[in-house]
This record gives structure tokens, C-alpha cells and sequence, in this order.
């Protein structure tokens, strides 16, 4: 039989900590179905991320039958997660209104967040106490954490799909076959859910090799917890033998079964197999330093440095199956991260350290329980109680934050352009979701994530070869978002203004367009925050020209 984890002094039998969970649960519930449909639209727009429409305008072709397009021409792109994209798809089959989509895409990304903090709160009860549940309930509600769940971006399923996986890593229950196989279309789903997954899959053969090493398979480590007791000595362990061996490669057999389709279709529709956004952000295999992530967001090199211990930690012979469970995504991380660093070169927001989120929701638990144990019980539920009004407050915060972000304003300004503009008009922009899913007129986007890879070498090649490529499209309006310092843009005292497009791993300038006052077609004068947790409005124009490439 195996060896449970010891009971925990202070949450043995707790049931007001178990109602306080549920509470939590039933908050987060709440709060997620009043995100999607209790706030104007205005707001919900403004808490999404314009890349985020980038799936919804996809899917909303495929469901048309257009195909796998963003601007709704013959130009195809396949610059997007596939199993998200999968999700949508029905969703846009039924329902056409682009306000009603957004706002159930929104709602199935918060079902996903429930459905990861309801698993997770499981685990954590059982293989580290109760308070460790209840911490984790508490600390997600961090915007860091939270937000990944409400972009309407493919974070909220990856995060669910990790949690299950990482469930059954602390089960132990992973010695028969149909468990393995199960395991490996997890790990093959959640790499189409997010595909720099692979790092968690290449971490699980790095745990085989690990284990061969030590006379034993990864899953028999896994089904043993020696948390409470002493290691086996080498004369008590279970040999690997050849078919055990064998065997411990069966997930990792099983993770390629769903992705092959997908890297297949990518071969013979693109000629690459990988998307055309990730061929756009990275400059493999040609090495550099690209730190800007982390000093956009310090508070990962945190999450970096607890990696790094559970990945010390995690290899000790008497570590427990929840500590190794730590260590396969602690490794994963720490792969991505120095991935991040040498070869990715701009686009890098919050929601690609997804693997870090998902480690600081089911380590950092650990130490809370840790603590919490050694206080007494008063103490203990006061601490908790601060920490829950601290999250509310922290998310009042985060939410008053929507206030005043641009999205909003270019979301009025494509309600005008679909009032106003001939149906049969093109127009073109960099970060141009929200203007092609909400005027609903076909969108060239210029900065090439949502693009082909034939716009990718257009963007390479530069010389006036974006120019030719509009002029072939169609395209007529041009939308600029930003005009932060430009006194005479903002006043409309300018002479003339140039709007450059660019190749962004290369840093170089692709194309340019000049445009004058009299090309102005539409105007939206506002105060918006230049970044996203910025506290101060400033002055900003959003302006729809008129050009002729």
C-alpha cells in the first residue's frame, strides 16, 4: 500500500477550512460570469488583450467557411494555438454576434479557471494540507494569476490541462498501461493547447533518463512517496527491466498522437512547422540576449529562482510524488525561461510564462502550509483573513485598471468604421484584432503574427515589397492607435506624419506610409494609459486614414 502523506496539525478534519474554499470556489464562479456578462462592453474589451481577437476573427472565419484566415481572403495563416482555435470554432457556428462570442469566449475561459482551481484545491488538501488549498485559493487571485484566465487567450485551458496533468503525477497511479496512455494524450493536448508544452514533455523524458539511472522508471518513482518514511535502500528497488523501460517511453509515445495532425498540416499547407506568429518572435537558430521579459516582469525571475530550488530539491531519492511532480514543471520552466532569454526576441508578454504561474500556484502553497502549521490556529485565520482582503482589494484594483485603456476607443472607432465604411473596404493596422473582429471588414494586420509566412519574408525583404503587397490586397485605411507625445498629431496642427511598419526580429523598418491631415478619415481623441497597470492617463489619438500604397 502506498504511504499517505502525514496528517496536518491545524487542518485535520477542518471543516470551516473546507467552507471557506468553497466559498472562494463559489466567488471566483461568481466573478468570472460577471466579467463576461455583467460589465458594459466597453470593459470587457478593455480586459481582454488585442490578440485575443486575433482567435476570435480566425475562428469566426472557419466557422463561415473561409478557412484558416484572419483577413478573410485566400491568404491563410496558421498563427495561433490549435486546441483553443478548436473550441472556438463551434462556438462562432453558433453564434454570430461578435459582442455575444467575446462574451462566451470569455465565459468558457472562466469555466477552464474554475475547473484548474477546483482540481489544484483537491490535490493540494490531500498531498499538503488544507491551509496549502486555501493559500493557493487566496494567491490567485493575484492579477499576475487571475488575468491569465480572463484574456480570452488559450492560457485559461493550458492551465487546466496542467493542472490535470499534474494530477496525476501526485496520484501514483500511473503503473498501468491505460494510465500512461492517458497521461501522453494530456501532455499531446495540452502542446496544442500552448505549444512550448514541449518543454514540459521534453522535462518528463529527462525524468525517464533520470530514473533509468537509478535502476528504476519514472512511473514506479512516481507510485512510491517516501515523504514519510526512509528511502529504500538499492537493494529494496525495483529494477527497470526491459519492458519496464520500455513502457516509461509510452507517454511520451502517446503526447505525439494528437500533434502530428497538426505539425503535418503545418508541413504541407506552410512548409514549417511551426506557426507563423512563433517564426515572427524568435530568432532560432541564431542565439542572442533578450532579458526585456524579465524586467518587464520582475516578479518572474521570483518564480524563476523557486524553480530552480524544486529542481535541486526535487531530485533527492526521498523527495515525495508531489515534490517530483514540482520538479517535472520546475525544469520545464526553467528550460522555457532560458528559451525566452537567448532566442525570443519581441512579443513576449505575461501569459507565455504560463508553466511559471502554474509552479507558483502549487509550490508556493507548500511554504504557506509550512507556515501557517507552525502558527498558532488564531494567528493562522487571521493571516488568512488579511490575505483574502488583501486579494479583493487587489482585484478592485486590477478592475478599476480597465478604466481608461485604449482598446475601448478603438473599439468605438470600428463601430464607426462598420456604420460608415462600404462593406467591400479593406483596411490595415498593426495590433489590429479588435478592429477586424468588431467592424467586421477585412483586415490586413501589419505587424505579420497573424499573417502567412509569405508576408513573413515580405517584411524580410522590405524595399517597398509591403507596399506592393497592400496595393495587391486592396487596401485603403490605415488605422494608428498611437500618437503618446505627438503634440501636432493629437492637436491636428501637423503638416505630415510617417506611420512605419516593422520587421521586428530584424529591428529594422519595413515600410513606411506618409500621411497628411487631409488623409484623416476619422478621428478619436482621448486619455488612456500607455501600459497596461499604469496608474496615469495621458493624451492619445486614434485615427483612421485614407492612403494609397
Amino acid at each position: 500500500m502506498t504511504p499517505q502523506t502525514p496528517k496536518r496539525p491545524h487542518d485535520t478534519g477542518n471543516r470551516p477550512l473546507e467552507v471557506l474554499q468553497l466559498g472562494l470556489l463559489a466567488a471566483y464562479a461568481i466573478y468570472y460570469l460577471w466579467l463576461a456578462f455583467g460589465t458594459p462592453i466597453e470593459l470587457v474589451v478593455n480586459g481582454t488583450i488585442d490578440d485575443s481577437y486575433y482567435y476570435l476573427e480566425v475562428a469566426r472565419n472557419l466557422a463561415a467557411g473561409l478557412g484558416s484566415t484572419f483577413d478573410g481572403t485566400a491568404e491563410l495563416t496558421n498563427g495561433y494555438h490549435p486546441l483553443w482555435m478548436g473550441l472556438l470554432v463551434p462556438l462562432y457556428a453558433l453564434v454570430h454576434d461578435p459582442e455575444l462570442g467575446l462574451r462566451c469566449a470569455l465565459l468558457i475561459s472562466g469555466a477552464f479557471g474554475t475547473g484548474m482551481l477546483l482540481i489544484l484545491r483537491r490535490v493540494l488538501n490531500r498531498a499538503v494540507g488544507k491551509w496549502g488549498g486555501t493559500v493557493m485559493l487566496v494567491l490567485f487571485a493575484w492579477p499576475r494569476f487571475f488575468g491569465l484566465t480572463q484574456n480570452v487567450l488559450e492560457t485559461a485551458l493550458l492551465l487546466f490541462l496542467y493542472a490535470w496533468i499534474f494530477r496525476l503525477f501526485v496520484s501514483g497511479r500511473l503503473d498501468s498501461t491505460h494510465r500512461r496512455v492517458g497521461l501522453g494524450l494530456l501532455l499531446g493536448l495540452a502542446m496544442l493547447a500552448r505549444l512550448d508544452t514541449v518543454f514540459l514533455i521534453f522535462s518528463v523524458g529527462c525524468w525517464v533518463v533520470w530514473e533509468w539511472g537509478r535502476g528504476r522508471t519514472l512511473w514506479r518513482a512516481l507510485s512510491v512517496d517516501h515523504s514519510g518514511g526512509e528511502p529504500p535502500t538499492s537493494s529494496q528497488r525495483p529494477l527497470a527491466s526491459s519492458w519496464g523501460r520500455f513502457r516509461s517511453h509510452l507517454p511520451l509515445a502517446c503526447a505525439a498522437i494528437p500533434v502530428l495532425p497538426y505539425l503535418v498540416w503545418n508541413l504541407v499547407v506552410f512548409h514549417h512547422l511551426q506557426p507563423v506568429s512563433g517564426a515572427m518572435k524568435t530568432s532560432f537558430p541564431d542565439p542572442g540576449i533578450h532579458l526585456r521579459p524579465f524586467r518587464d516582469f520582475p516578479e518572474y525571475l521570483i518564480l524563476i529562482l523557486v524553480a530552480l530550488g524544486i529542481s535541486l530539491w526535487g531530485l533527492s531519492r526521498a523527495s515525495s510524488r508531489y515534490t517530483r511532480g514540482l520538479w517535472v514543471f520546475s525544469f520545464a520552466a526553467l528550460l522555457h525561461a532560458v528559451y525566452t532569454a537567448v532566442f525570443m526576441v519581441w512579443a513576449v508578454d505575461r501569459w507565455h510564462f504560463a508553466l511559471l504561474v502554474f509552479l507558483g500556484l502549487t509550490a508556493l502553497p507548500v511554504l504557506g502550509q509550512r507556515i501557517l502549521d507552525r502558527l498558532p490556529s488564531p494567528v493562522a485565520w487571521t493571516g488568512i483573513g488579511v490575505a483574502i482582503v488583501g486579494a479583493v482589494a487587489v482585484q478592485f484594483y486590477s478592475f478599476g485598471l480597465r478604466h481608461g485603456r485604449y482598446q475601448a476607443d478603438t473599439y468605438a472607432v470600428s463601430i464607426w468604421v462598420r456604420d460608415h465604411v462600404p462593406s467591400d473596404a479593406v483596411l490595415a493596422a498593426t495590433d489590429s484584432g479588435v478592429l477586424a473582429y468588431f467592424s467586421e471588414r477585412s483586415t490586413v494586420n501589419l505587424d505579420g503574427l497573424i499573417n502567412s509566412f509569405d508576408y513573413l519574408e515580405i517584411l524580410r525583404r522590405g524595399n517597398g515589397a509591403v507596399e506592393t503587397y497592400l496595393r495587391r490586397k486592396g487596401v485603403g485605411y490605415l488605422l494608428d492607435q498611437v500618437a503618446y507625445d505627438l503634440d501636432d498629431v493629437l492637436s491636428g496642427t501637423y503638416e505630415s506624419r510617417r506611420i512605419r511598419i516593422a520587421y521586428k526580429p530584424g529591428s529594422r523598418i519595413a515600410a513606411e506610409f506618409i500621411v497628411r491631415p487631409e488623409d484623416e478619415v476619422y478621428r478619436r481623441n482621448t486619455l488612456c494609459r500607455r501600459d497596461l497597470g499604469s496608474a496615469q492617463v495621458e493624451p492619445n489619438a486614434i485615427i483612421l486614414y485614407r492612403i494609397q500604397p
